[in-house]
């Protein structure tokens, strides 16, 4: 009895035991099973975060599509569903890749004309990025200064310019296209530092030195423009402009030779530009070299009809030249232009005259007169113009007018006392006489050879002749 009681209770311990070890084992496979799905799952997770990872850099990246080569990135559900996390509070975030945006930018911007409207749409990138105070590649800076350079926004180039020079990535090229809009706005002290900083980098500095010559030039410093522009006609690149600036000074100073030679070396470096033509024209006038002159300002009308600075440079020429049909041609074409030209009246007056036509001269050199009451010149060509046509109140009170503004013209002195001896008044006419021959002693054997003068002169010339003009104006009034 008690040995099948004792049996019973071991059966059950077994069965117990059995049901334990069962229990475990299915635990053990029920661990198994999540433990392979969760990998799976996981698996499955992280190459959907890879493949949204791909997509988010690549629309980051501006005229690029994403990839849509792989069936994850092809499944609307995968960008639907498969949504990384988001990270949680106080845990890391992923920064962007902007050394790479920035330099994508800046390719794209290159490569884009300035009138293209996607070349605003960049800009916008790159504005985003700076107040977002994300670091831009030197190369950004350079691209937007560029564009905004050729689409003339000087200011929006200063900008940009600061901004590059605050993030310590502004090269020889952002400097130099800064000072270039600086001085075209004409803030000179702003171009020059800027011009300062390009010539302290290292690396040919020929464009920076010809820049700082130009921008001493703008501001009168011509001791700072000089040693400049000299060792900027040092580099090919540079030489012609910067001989061309060097003539220029020399002009300027009334140094004709070093003008020339200099204008002889910017035309040996290989430029022919209209602004060396126009230099050299007016250094051929100055020296006399009329039929130079009339070539090279004719050259330069060819190019450019409406170009009234070398007209009136040939009507100069062709007037002292005694070209005298041609010189009223151009100075009438220029009054088109030019309505309110005193000077150019003055001219078209004075050759009208020198072609006996006095009363036509008159008129213009009236009109001149008109436009500038204080023209000296004009007011003595209207006295003689006057004078020839027999009009000799009118006469008188033009030289007048000219001895008002400038009492040592000894023409009209001289114009004034003709026109009152013709009207009888020989005392007055006795006296500026006398005045016109203490200025230029040449006057006492003019007077002998005018009705009613004629018998004045030596009484007239009774005191020592005074000084001659310094000027180098004709004493018949008609100079040109």
């Amino acid at each position: 009895m008690d040995d099948r009681r004792e049996e019973l209770a071991y059966r059950k311990i077994n069965q117990l035991t059995a049901l334990l070890i069962a229990g475990g084992a299915m635990l053990v496979l029920l661990v198994g099973i999540v433990a392979i799905l969760l990998h799976g799952q996981l698996r499955h997770t992280g190459a959907a975060l890879s493949v949204l990872e791909r997509r988010v850099a690549e629309l980051e990246r501006p005229g690029q599509q994403a990839d849509t080569g792989s069936p994850e990135a092809a499944s609307p559900s995968a960008v639907r569903t498969e949504t990384p996390p988001a990270p949680a509070a106080g845990g890391p975030v992923r920064e962007e890749p902007t050394a790479d945006r920035s330099r994508a930018l800046a390719d794209r911007l290159a490569a884009l004309s300035p009138d293209d409207p996607q070349a605003d749409q960049v800009l916008a990138e790159l504005e985003t990025l700076v107040s977002r105070g994300r670091p831009l590649e030197p190369a950004a800076f350079s691209a937007a200064l560029r564009l905004e350079m050729a689409r003339s926004n000087l200011e929006s180039v200063l900008t940009w310019a600061d901004r590059a020079l605050s993030a310590n990535a502004a090269g020889q090229s952002v400097l130099l296209v800064a000072a270039e809009a600086a001085y075209r706005l004409g803030r000179l002290d702003r171009a020059g530092r800027y011009a300062d900083q390009a010539l302290l980098l290292p690396g040919p500095n020929a464009a920076a030195q010809l820049l700082a010559g130009r921008i001493s030039l703008a501001a009168g410093n011509i001791d700072a423009a000089v040693p400049a522009l000299q060792a900027a006609r040092q580099d090919p690149s540079t030489a012609a402009e910067a001989a061309l600036l060097l003539a220029r000074i020399a002009f300027e100073a009334g140094d004709l030779d070093t003008a020339a030679a200099e204008l002889d070396y910017c035309q040996a470096a290989g430029a022919d530009r209209p602004d060396a033509t126009r230099l050299r024209a007016e250094l051929a006038l100055r020296r006399g070299l009329y039929d130079v002159c009339i070539n090279a300002a004719g050259r330069l009308v060819e190019l450019d009809a409406a170009d009234t600075e070398a007209r009136f440079l040939l009507g100069r020429a062709l007037l002292h030249a005694g070209r005298l049909t041609r010189a009223a041609e151009q100075f009438q074409q220029i009054t088109q232009q030019l309505p309110e030209d005193a000077e150019v009246w003055r001219l078209w007056g004075t050759t009208l005259l020198k072609q006996l036509r006095p009363e036509e001269a008159a008129d213009r050199l009236l009109r001149a007169v008109q436009l500038d009451p204080r023209m000296t010149r004009a007011w003595q060509a209207l006295g003689v113009a006057r004078a020839n046509f027999d009009d000799c109140a009118a006469a008188i009170e033009a030289f007048d007018q000219a001895l008002a503004l400038d009492p040592s013209l000894a023409e009209a002195h001289f114009g004034r006392a003709v026109c009152l001896a013709r009207s009888g008044d020989l005392e007055e006419a006795q006296q500026s006489l006398r005045r016109a021959i203490e200025l230029e002693p040449k006057y006492a054997e003019q007077a002998g050879r005018v009705p009613g003068l004629a018998g004045q002169s030596d009484r007239a010339a009774t005191t020592e002749p005074g000084p001659a003009k310094k000027d180098g104006t004709r004493s018949d009034g008609v100079d040109g």
